[in-house]
């Protein structure tokens, strides 16, 4: 949603509500400005018959430092967990600005394809629009989203989450042989535990490399997941996503 000033301080929750659109309120202690990445705001809020204490930051990199300040995207993280807008429980949620996107429906496209069409990945976050009034005021349409977690894979032992970050600021990051700025989004691991995962990547970055990547035994077919693997290719080709060029936002498990 784009409005101008004049039309955005015209809009009400009641006018989102009277057209079917999920309202949600978020107010900051003291009115205090959610301006930090880093740095919680504590604050209250309330969706639908759902309401509480909760903390506020700041989310994303480049969306988060997007010329258009006046929408930002956010982390919300509740005190207790609640299944908001009719999602699975939870207390991790993001607030998706799409500002790149002016139609917002890009992820929502992604998100479709991947529960409808290619289907063969193993999971895939769920979302619900609504409008967000902070402090009282209207600060647009956004896209409350479940947070990308390991507990939410439902991984067996030995399993771990990993993304591709060129950033390179998450718990525990390395590069691989070839460069690829990864990071392991497992917490409160021991070194020993994490520079097994590492290498468990190097290995599968040596073998695509290999003379032997295209045989069956000892190719990428063994490192590789063929039908994830082409279903998020084709999703990432399908709805142009600039972030599938192996930069940052790429997750993968093993």
């Amino acid at each position: 949603m784009m409005f101008s000033n004049s039309s955005k301080n015209q809009i009400s929750p009641e006018k989102c509500e009277e057209i079917g659109l999920s309202v949600m309120h978020i107010d900051t202690m003291a009115g205090k400005k959610i301006n930090s990445k880093i740095n919680y705001v504590t604050a209250m809020y309330e969706a639908e018959e759902f309401s509480g204490s909760c903390k506020i930051r700041g989310h994303g990199n480049t969306t988060w430092q997007t010329r258009e300040l006046y929408k930002r995207p956010y982390l919300l993280k509740l005190n207790k967990s609640a299944p908001l807008f009719g999602m699975k429980q939870s207390k991790k949620w993001i607030l998706m600005a799409n500002t790149a996107d002016k139609t917002s429906l890009r992820n929502e496209y992604a998100y479709f394809l991947a529960r409808n069409v290619w289907n063969r990945m193993k999971w895939t976050p769920d979302a619900r629009f609504a409008a967000v009034f902070i402090n009282g005021k209207f600060n647009g349409l956004y896209q409350v989203t479940e947070k990308v977690e390991h507990e939410k894979l439902s991984l067996p032992e030995g399993s771990f989450l990993a993304t591709v970050n060129s950033r390179l600021n998450k718990e525990w990051n390395f590069r691989t042989q070839r460069g690829t700025k990864i990071s392991i989004r497992m917490e409160q691991k021991s070194e020993a535990e994490y520079k097994k995962m590492e290498q468990i990547i190097q290995n599968a970055e040596d073998v695509i490399f290999s003379p032997d990547f295209k045989s069956a035994e000892k190719g990428w077919q063994s490192v590789i997941d063929e039908d994830s693997f082409v279903d998020w290719y084709l999703i990432n080709e399908f709805t142009k996503n600039h972030d599938a060029k192996f930069q940052a936002s790429c997750y993968f498990y093993y």
